[in-house]
């Protein structure tokens, strides 16, 4: 039962502001492959869906590489994709970046090997098996600090295999990644405009209806692996807004942990909140928003502001100007 319903919270919601971004990083993809390598940014704060938009986008995109059925038998690349998915680790430098990006073609690297030769182990790979688009999640890692890698060196190794293979690079982070662009003038003249998948406003009557709308389909994903609900969906929209500050996979990460404390095949407004406790720090006030009978808008208006500038996003201009009027009254 819960095996099914884990899987059910699984599927991708298609809510407004991913089918956006789905269509732009789809369209992008399909110019750079065009142009003969660029590199595309998919910027968004943490949980916002980004990892699950770069796996959708490699089932929907991904193809054999471009060599014969019989050719692609014998080298035992039947099968493989020429859109592959990577993840660069944290506090990167110039071997483990590169061996990131090895990893993600499906190469193991040695740590013996200088950064040269796994520089020149990951060209001739991507060329062998014919790979078109290499998606690096955690991209925001090179800005982080206590990266043994600078700025530029960072992004002089992107700006380096787009260069030798041609490849489409796609760059999956936080919003802090943008600032390395924009300081090396050679890797932003090769990178197409930044998608953003991020989270939705309550100060926004249509954004709202957006979180609204992907609750609304989780929930019936749910129903539709045996689940049934047992609480207010109005009133649930309004407090798990204020939890997630409008992000949809924090909203997903808190059914799937309810879920997981189910007693039987009803879920209610207490294990939505225990999930709630469970996964939040106090700070954020979570407690209140699910104890408080109704939660103000003040509230919600907070929750997204908070999550925005955690991301060093900048807030619209609606959502300040909403927090402003409700400060007064």
């Amino acid at each position: 039962m819960t095996d099914s319903m884990l899987a059910a919270l699984g599927q991708t919601i298609h809510h407004p502001n991913y089918v956006e971004a789905s269509n732009r990083l789809i369209e992008a993809v399909s110019i750079a492959r065009s142009i003969q390598g660029s590199a595309i940014f998919l910027s968004g704060p943490t949980r916002c869906g980004k990892s699950q938009l770069l796996r959708d986008t490699q089932v929907q995109l991904g193809q054999p590489p471009e060599m014969s059925n019989d050719l692609l038998e014998y080298s035992g690349l039947a099968g493989v994709s020429d859109f592959v998915i990577g993840s660069i680790p944290t506090k990167p430098n110039s071997k483990t970046l590169i061996t990131a990006m090895l990893e993600a073609v499906g190469v193991k690297a040695s740590p013996n090997q200088s950064a040269h030769d796994l520089q020149a182990r990951l060209c001739f790979a991507v060329r062998d098996k014919g790979i078109r688009v290499i998606a690096l999640d955690e991209c925001s890692h090179c800005a982080e600090r206590g990266a043994h890698l600078s700025k530029r060196g960072a992004t002089d190794h992107f700006k380096w295999l787009i260069d030798q293979t041609g490849i489409t690079l796609i760059l999956a982070g936080l919003p802090k990644f943008q600032s390395l662009i924009d300081e090396n003038e050679q890797l932003r003249d090769r990178t197409l405009s930044t998608i953003e998948l991020n989270p939705y406003s309550w100060s926004s009557s249509s954004d709202a209806t957006g979180f609204a709308a992907a609750l609304s389909e989780a929930l019936c994903n749910l129903q539709a692996a045996g689940a049934r609900l047992d609480f207010d969906f109005e009133d649930m929209v309004v407090r798990l807004y204020g939890v997630t500050g409008g992000r949809i996979g924090m909203m997903v990460r808190v059914l799937q942990v309810a879920v997981l404390k189910m007693k039987s095949r009803t879920l209610t407004f207490k294990e939505i909140s225990e999930g709630v406790l469970t996964l939040t720090q106090k700070s954020l006030n979570a407690r209140y928003l699910f104890e408080t009978e109704i939660p103000q808008k003040i509230d919600l208006v907070r929750a997204y502001i908070r999550v925005m500038q955690d991301a060093g996003l900048e807030v619209t201009p609606e959502s300040l100007a909403d927090l402003e009027a409700l400060e007064a009254a």
